[in-house]
């Protein structure tokens, strides 16, 4: 973590520790620690959400799979105000770029 910081330094860059994340990935145990950089501490986390995608120290997708069911349910009482105000083309449209994302993406775990 120490030459990071200094690489970043190096480059111009700042860390901003009261905004900086870390988490171990064990898919057996529990780890939590404190990180102590440039005299400020910060906790490893059990989650961590990434460009939108949350990723959890054992390595599972439930985290994900969980938002995009909670994601799916909200679209869904939309899609049904919506189901009767346009054509069947147009609702398919709707519904694909709606679900798609979230089914598909939250499914690629099952093929790996």
């Amino acid at each position: 973590m120490k030459s990071h910081t200094n690489f970043l330094k190096n480059m111009g860059m700042v860390t901003n520790i009261s905004k900086t994340e870390a988490i171990f990935f064990n898919p057996h145990e529990s780890k939590k620690m404190e990180i102590q950089l440039e005299g400020e501490t910060f906790k490893t986390n059990g989650e961590i959400k990434v460009l939108g995608v949350i990723f959890d120290e054992k390595m599972s997708w439930s985290s994900e799979i969980n938002k995009a069911v909670v994601k799916s349910k909200e679209l869904n009482s939309c899609l049904k105000l919506l189901r009767n105000k346009l054509n069947g083309p147009q609702f398919l449209k709707v519904m694909t770029t709606q679900y798609y994302s979230t089914c598909f993406y939250g499914s690629l775990d099952q093929w790996h």
